[in-house]
């Protein structure tokens, strides 16, 4: 017991080298069985430091806004973005073409209010009439009102044609308003034979008969085609039965 007593009340050394077993005990008063190595201990210590520094700290999770603001159908999957609307059609380099000649066939009307023959000219080289039929009609109306000679010099200078009979044609009509017989003149002698000088002739005669029915069926008389004699008097008779003849007395 003695033996027993200093051994547990003996100071012990704070390590000691095991011969036996060629290693460093930090406990030496231990049986054998119960002593660790020291090699073991810093081992295990080296351990749990390594753990600590190299495990990776979980990243907090970024915090999810409240589910009221998320959208239904964003839980379900993606949503399609609406199509964006139909782009307007580009024009053709036609229509671009045809825009730009309609901007100056309005140019040519408000020009011909000052400068007939240059809005005139305008339109004829530009070809003006295509993109607007009643374009050159209106300006020789316009061009006639002031200046009737000086329209009239003009047209009968163009080349013969459908488009030249046709502008006589007017100005025939134009004349026949105020000066029935200069109006007959100008549709027989410069409107070529054919239907364009047909009709002129008897918008002439309907103007006359309407100031004069008996004079304009003298001149309707004096036709030498028979079919366009039959529709002259025909016309006059028409005016006189609906008593329209003779009112510009």
């Amino acid at each position: 017991m003695e033996d027993l007593h200093r051994s547990v009340t003996r100071p012990a050394a704070p390590h000691s080298f095991d011969r036996s077993a060629g290693r460093l005990s930090l406990f030496p008063n231990m049986r054998p069985a119960h002593r660790v190595p020291v090699g073991a201990v810093l081992a295990c210590a080296m351990g749990l430091v390594a753990h600590r520094v190299v495990a990776p700290r979980p990243l907090a999770s970024p915090t999810a806004p409240p589910s009221a603001s998320i959208p239904a159908h964003t839980l379900a999957g993606p949503v399609e973005s609406a199509p964006p609307p139909p782009a307007p059609p580009l024009l053709s380099s036609s229509g671009r073409d045809a825009g730009h000649r309609l901007l100056l066939a309005r140019r040519c009307l408000a020009l011909a209010e000052h400068d007939p023959l240059a809005a005139m000219e305008m339109a004829l080289a530009n070809q003006l009439q295509d993109v607007d039929p009643g374009l050159l009609a209106s300006l020789v109306n316009q061009w006639a009102i002031h200046d009737f000679d000086g329209a009239h010099a003009w047209i009968k200078t163009q080349e013969t044609g459908v488009w030249r009979n046709d502008m006589l044609a007017r100005l025939a009509y134009l004349r026949a308003q105020t000066d029935p017989l200069a109006a007959t003149r100008l549709a027989v002698a410069d409107i070529s034979p054919g239907p364009a000088r047909d009709e002129a002739m008897i918008s002439v005669l309907h103007q006359w008969a309407l100031r004069d029915s008996e004079t304009a069926r003298a001149w309707a008389d004096s036709f030498r085609d028979d079919g366009l004699k039959t529709r002259a008097l025909a016309e006059i008779q028409g005016l006189q039965t609906r008593g329209l003849s003779d009112l510009r007395n």
